[in-house]
């Protein structure tokens, strides 16, 4: 049976190191309609032949013979293979100016829209710089690789920052402009150094008192940060009007009710 397998690697089947002992990998690599595909067959020791990761695991998960670390090892082969097409399988931009150093990007086309693809120096893809940061937070990558990225959502992404806000905390306006019913509306993301979204400034207020590293002035500031983009707005908000019973330069607005 050894002398069998030893001779399986004419035949394209190949040793890896995240495979149990025994087994064998084969892949078919071409391009179908413009795009790189993949196809992966599998060889265990008992003989058994596979075409997916998804049967892999099931047997796996149904025999005696394999670890919850055999799963793992397969589930590290699958993200690894994963990576290796999705750098090859598409055309990145290197070096520029809108991602850090070792980063890349491409502009996806379809149809009418356009969607930015970013791609870390692992592999990883993402959407958005601002999905890249959350993991990266996650993924505790250093300080300076963090706001290097935090630069770049600032200059291409549209996020501020506000000296009303904790450190490190970022905002961004999602929405802003005139509802069907006339009246201004805006929506806000906010970005906690912690790698936390929230859609409010109570429920990023509610996040910081449930946390130590927060203090009542930080809390109060939220608010005065909020009051003060009303105040911003507030021409906009409202359907000012030019009148003769007030001073020149000054405006009017009615309230509904």
């Amino acid at each position: 049976m050894d002398d069998m397998r030893s001779k399986l690697k004419h035949e394209g089947w190949q040793k890896n190191t995240y495979l149990p002992r025994g087994w064998r990998l084969k892949v078919w690599e071409g391009v179908v309609k413009g795009k790189l595909e993949r196809n992966y067959q599998f060889l265990t020791r008992e003989g058994k032949h596979f075409t997916s990761y998804k049967t892999v695991k099931e047997f796996m998960m149904n025999s005696i013979s394999y670890t919850k670390k055999d799963l793992e090892r397969i589930n590290n082969l699958q993200e690894e293979k994963c990576s290796e097409k999705r750098e090859k399988g598409y055309k990145w931009e290197e070096n520029s100016e809108s991602v850090p150093q070792g980063w890349k990007r491409r502009i996806c086309e379809g149809g009418k829209s356009k969607t930015e693809f970013i791609l870390s120096p692992t592999g990883v893809q993402y959407k958005s710089r601002y999905v890249a940061i959350q993991d990266m937070i996650k993924n505790n990558y250093s300080i300076n690789e963090v706001e290097e990225m935090k630069n770049r959502m600032i200059g291409f992404e549209g996020w501020e920052v506000s000296e009303l806000l904790p450190k490190d905390w970022m905002y961004k306006i999602h929405w802003e402009g005139f509802c069907k019913d006339n009246k201004w509306s805006s929506n806000f993301i906010y970005l906690s150094k912690e790698g936390k979204s929230f859609e409010s400034i109570k429920s990023a207020s509610d996040f910081m008192e449930a946390s130590d590293d927060y203090t009542s002035r930080d809390i109060e500031n939220c608010s005065t940060f909020l009051a003060k983009r009303n105040q911003d707005t507030i021409e906009m908000r409202f359907n000012w009007t030019d009148s003769p019973t007030v001073p020149d330069g000054w405006k009017i607005r009615k309230a509904d009710g």
